[in-house]
């Protein structure tokens, strides 16, 4: 399955008290000697470990996102007007969710729309509040991560080496680990003010049609790692 960053980023936003867990972790080593602990998505691609860089979804913690029947999370959807992203979240489940959970998603404020993208699939839609996406999804989408909002970042990235979001906290606070890590892969040294990780890639970030899709091996292993 072809996971993105804002499934990966999800689930402090929304206030869960468990990470959504569908990423195995490795362990690199800088040239410096600093290890760096890291995930990988099925689909191969590096990402920084634990729900990171974040954007926030307009759902309440008591309405469990992270069921069986979740797909994918995105920001964007090829179904609608590439202007709107940052405006909107989208939530992608097998058709099998249960009546209560879908209507708990349409009785929430936030809630625009629901649609059949494929078959055997159902999306929805919600609106991100704007305060959200001034101080928390604007600075993702920008790449400046060290902008989002601190209040925010203190509550769901303990300073804590030991916590599973620590890697992401390093992220935000632009750590010399992260820097570390970044100029070692890129062979080039970082101008002082610089952001310690990538600008996201709003296509990774869209929903199209037959690129969420994983092999059964690849199916088994989320199963063993979804805490829900």
């Amino acid at each position: 399955m072809k996971h993105n960053l804002s499934t990966y980023f999800i689930s402090p936003a929304m206030g869960l008290k468990e990470s959504i867990g569908k990423f195995l972790t490795t362990t690199s080593t800088t040239s410096t000697g600093t290890p760096i602990t890291w995930a990988v998505s099925p689909s191969g691609h590096l990402q920084v470990s634990t729900d990171s860089i974040l954007v926030p979804a307009p759902i309440p913690e008591q309405l469990e996102v992270f069921t069986k029947d979740f797909v994918n999370t995105y920001l964007a959807s090829v179904e609608y007007p590439l202007e709107e992203v940052g405006d909107f979240f989208y939530f992608l489940y097998n058709d099998t969710l249960p009546e209560y959970k879908t209507a708990a998603f349409e009785a929430h404020p936030d809630f625009v729309a629901k649609y059949t993208p494929e078959t055997g699939k159902v999306m929805f839609k919600f609106r991100i509040p704007a305060d959200v996406k001034s101080t928390i999804v604007t600075p993702f989408l920008d790449g400046k991560y060290s902008q989002v909002d601190k209040t925010y970042v203190d509550t769901h990235f303990p300073n804590d080496a030991s916590n599973k979001n620590y890697t992401t906290r390093q992220v935000f606070e632009k750590h010399p680990a992260m820097r570390a890590y970044q100029e070692d892969r890129t062979g080039v040294e970082l101008p002082p003010d610089a952001e310690v990780w990538d600008k996201v890639k709003i296509e990774n970030e869209t929903f199209i049609p037959a690129y969420y899709k994983m092999d059964d091996s690849q199916a088994d292993l989320n199963a063993e790692t979804d805490p829900h």
